[in-house]
């Protein structure tokens, strides 16, 4: 069953994959190359629970709110994927610390 995914939690998990994508492509570039590109992803796919690449690429595409979260978690403790950052507490970060120039 298929959790309804809206527009914005769909570009989010769009940008994930791709993350995950070029972190691993870099992994495979540093690598000793025994394996082709796409063993590598499947590779990754299944330390992550996946039986394949597509199959983790599909799933992050439809899968519930929870499951994503958990995945990207997951993901972030391997050090496949950058934490997401939270752009309001950066732009305030800025601001409060350029508030006493004057």
């Amino acid at each position: 069953m298929s959790a309804t995914v809206s527009q914005q939690d769909l570009s989010n998990r769009m940008r994930f994959l791709d993350q995950l994508k070029r972190s691993i492509k870099k992994l495979h570039a540093d690598s000793d190359r025994s394996l082709t590109l796409t063993q590598y992803q499947n590779q990754v796919a299944n330390a992550l629970g996946y039986s394949a690449w597509n199959m983790l690429a599909g799933h992050v595409q439809v899968c519930g709110n929870d499951r994503f979260w958990s995945l990207s978690a997951l993901c972030e403790s391997r050090g496949l994927v950058a934490p997401e950052e939270d752009d309001d507490f950066l732009f305030d970060e800025f601001w409060y610390e350029g508030a006493g120039d004057s």
